[in-house]
Formats: structure tokens, C-alpha cells, sequence
């Protein structure tokens, strides 16, 4: 596929459109700050998004010379050839409710492009939220079988754009480390 600029955008064409499900394109921010976008979507016989195209913006200073070797520098990157379908949390801990077990509550996930280039949506994370409920709290995400309490609570915020959670910690030795044991 062609590269090309119209408007305020350069535009990839690295991806086909036509092997992309309708209706399922969006545009995410890789990076706001410098001008990096990206055009997401359904590719046909799967159910996770995956980018189709990334976009920079001209009034950021880029150039197609600048977008060609940028682009030439990340694609094979493997966060951008397939974004996996999966959720991890990566806010900290908004507050910590003393007593038996340790409740805490945050933000699990907001809707956007993760730091390790997960997209994630709002219609989607809005119907993920009540799945949520029940889940294993572990910590760093080492390891399903080091759980240390478990989500009793999860809502979607539609002004925020986030899911937030409560849990509960059972796990004494991290109870400890949080200072409240």
C-alpha cells in the first residue's frame, strides 16, 4: 500500500484496508506529544484490533522522509504486527481502606493505547468491566498461580474513559508491605 499525505497527516499504508472488518476503525494516539496516531481496526476472522496504519502529524515537524524511517525503525516491533487481547493494570493503587482484608481501589485500565502498544477501546473495556469482578489481584503480573486477593468491584467511568476497581488483598505478606497489617 502507498504512502500518503493529505490535510494535517502523513498516513502508512502498510495494512490493506479491505482485509479489515467495517465499522471497526478508530484512530488512537501512540504518542500525542510528538504526532504519532495510529488507525485501528477488526481484521476480518478475528476479534482483536490490530493497527492498519499509523499517522503523523505535519504540524508536529514530520515529513515523509521522517514518518518512511520512523516507521522503518518499529515495524517489527511486535506489538505493532498483532495487539493482543489482553488487560493488564498498570495505574497504582489510588488508595488503601484499612481492616481485615486490605480493600484497595483505583484505576485498573483506561481506554487508549497502552504503553506496550495494547489498544484498547472504550465499548470494549465498558463491557469488560463487569468481568472484572472476581478476577485474581496479583502483583507485576508474575504469575497465576501468586494471586494475593481478588476484585469485588469494577465500574466503567465514561468521563474518565477508565475502568475503576476495588479488591480485596488476603495475602498477609503483601498486606505487610503496604503498611497496613
Amino acid at each position: 500500500m502507498p504512502w500518503e499525505q493529505s490535510g494535517n497527516y502523513i498516513r502508512s499504508g502498510h495494512r490493506n484496508l479491505d482485509d479489515f472488518r467495517p465499522r471497526t476503525f478508530r484512530t488512537v494516539w501512540i504518542s500525542e506529544e510528538e504526532g504519532i496516531g495510529a488507525v485501528v481496526g477488526k481484521p476480518k476472522g478475528k476479534h482483536s484490533m490490530e493497527i492498519a496504519s499509523f499517522l503523523f502529524d505535519v504540524r508536529k515537524g514530520w515529513t515523509l522522509e521522517k514518518a518512511k524511517a520512523w516507521f522503518e525503525q518499529h515495524k517489527d516491533e511486535s506489538q505493532f504486527n498483532t495487539q493482543k487481547e489482553h488487560f493488564c493494570f498498570v495505574t497504582p493503587i489510588l488508595e488503601k481502606v484499612v481492616g481485615k482484608p486490605l480493600r484497595i481501589r483505583g484505576i485498573a485500565i483506561s481506554a487508549g493505547m497502552s504503553r506496550n502498544f495494547n489498544i484498547y477501546l472504550e465499548d470494549e473495556l465498558k463491557k469488560f468491566a463487569t468481568k472484572l469482578v472476581n478476577a485474581p489481584v496479583y502483583l507485576e503480573h508474575i504469575s497465576a498461580l501468586n494471586a494475593v486477593g481478588k476484585v469485588t468491584d469494577a465500574t466503567w467511568n465514561p468521563s474518565s474513559k477508565a475502568i475503576f476497581y476495588e479488591a480485596e488483598i488476603y495475602d498477609d505478606e503483601t498486606k505487610k508491605k503496604s503498611g497496613a497489617a
